[in-house]
């Protein structure tokens, strides 16, 4: 878990690849006030056939971007 968690603060988003529900795909991407506190997060998902290991950095990137935005609105 301690190595999950570090790869998320790395990278500014989790994935959930069929771990919770068989068939899709969840990218999560935090939303914090001013002083640095997670108030809200944004996230995406889709079946895991369109959303393939080849796309979700990509999608990741444009759900952080969303993210940073909010946050910096705060």
């Amino acid at each position: 878990m301690h190595r999950f968690l570090a790869g998320v603060r790395r990278t500014g988003y989790a994935v959930n690849r069929e771990d919770t529900e068989p068939g899709i795909t969840a990218i999560g991407a935090a939303v914090h006030e001013p002083g640095g506190r997670a108030v809200a997060a944004l996230t995406v998902s889709a079946p895991t056939l369109r959303l393939p290991r080849s796309q979700v950095e990509k999608a990741a990137g444009v759900l952080t971007a969303a993210a940073r935005s909010m946050s910096e609105a705060l």
